[in-house]
């Protein structure tokens, strides 16, 4: 099978691993009681490659992912939208007053509405869930239901600051995406990304995540992927953030299964520990523990 790199458009791809598409469509039936199987149609696997140009992992064929339809059923669960996210206000103390802010992948604009407070020059969001769009106009922010790629291409280097939180492993097409970001920056501006973190516990123990699949997700980012990515795009990185650890009693329970999954009977020992005592020692090494995402900041050239 002849893979093309999403990244970078290269044939230098590896297979890492085959997955059966029967058991995504009931890890979403069975946790969120989720119809999928339309996404899966005519396929019995589906394939997790490896660019190895870059080290990023990506969910193929590209007819796998998620549509209007699918994220407005997501958008049921009250949590999954939340208005309050460590990276907003990582990408905050990023941002200067007066600066014409794009932010692509918007959804009901909890972020813009934050960058408000901050008086920049020009809020612009991009947003493709139409329901998400209704509540942002709403709010009376300027939001508007268009690709990137598109947006850019009417409006080149118009921005100081293009962002997307939780957006590129929702993208197939990284390269036409990062392309698009840079085009609409000036030079010298910034493209702030915040993604999963694919290093920590969460994903590295637990593969079948469940919104960490397809059709939700397209990709698995680190950090040594990110570090890679200005060989191909004419941007240098600037900053590397990742979220502290807070999810203490996830972070053990993951811990303890994976031992047990292996057959190290120290799980029997953790298993015993108290929640006060665990997550005390928790709380004192957080920092030191990779947490769920990971924000960069690249700088146009």
């Amino acid at each position: 099978m002849n893979i093309t790199s999403p990244v970078t458009g290269k044939n230098n791809v590896s297979i890492v691993k085959k997955i059966d598409t029967s058991k995504v469509i009931s890890i979403y039936k069975e946790s969120l009681q989720l119809n999928v199987r339309r996404f899966f149609d005519g396929l019995d696997t589906i394939s997790l490659c490896l660019c190895n140009d870059t080290g990023y992992r990506f969910y193929h064929p590209a007819t796998i992912f998620g549509d209007d339809q699918f994220y407005q059923e997501l958008e049921k669960f009250e949590e999954y939208y939340p208005s309050d996210k460590w990276e907003y206000q990582e990408a905050l103390r990023m941002i200067g007053e007066g600066e014409k802010v794009l932010e692509i992948g918007c959804g009901e604009g909890y972020f813009m509405q934050l960058l408000s407070a901050k008086n920049c020059a020009q809020l612009k969001g991009l947003e493709l869930n139409t329901k998400a769009i209704e509540v942002a106009e709403k709010k009376g922010l300027d939001v508007t239901n268009a690709f990137i790629e598109d947006f850019a291409a009417q409006h080149p280097g118009s921005f100081d600051v293009v962002c997307a939180f939780q957006v590129l492993e929702h993208i197939y097409p990284i390269q036409q995406f990062v392309s698009a970001a840079l085009k609409a920056l000036k030079p010298g501006g910034k493209l702030i990304i915040c993604v999963p973190n694919n290093n920590p516990y969460l994903y590295k123990h637990d593969f079948f995540h469940m919104l960490n699949l397809p059709p939700h997700h397209a990709g698995l980012w680190n950090r040594q992927t990110f570090g890679r990515l200005p060989t191909f795009f004419p941007m240098k990185l600037d900053t590397v953030s990742i979220e502290p650890l807070t999810d203490y009693k996830v972070w053990y329970q993951t811990q303890v299964a994976f031992l047990k999954e292996k057959g190290n009977s120290a799980h029997r020992l953790l298993s015993m520990v108290p929640r006060p005592v665990y997550k005390c020692i928790l709380k004192t090494l957080r920092h030191f523990i990779e947490g769920r995402n990971i924000l960069v900041k690249f700088v146009k050239n």
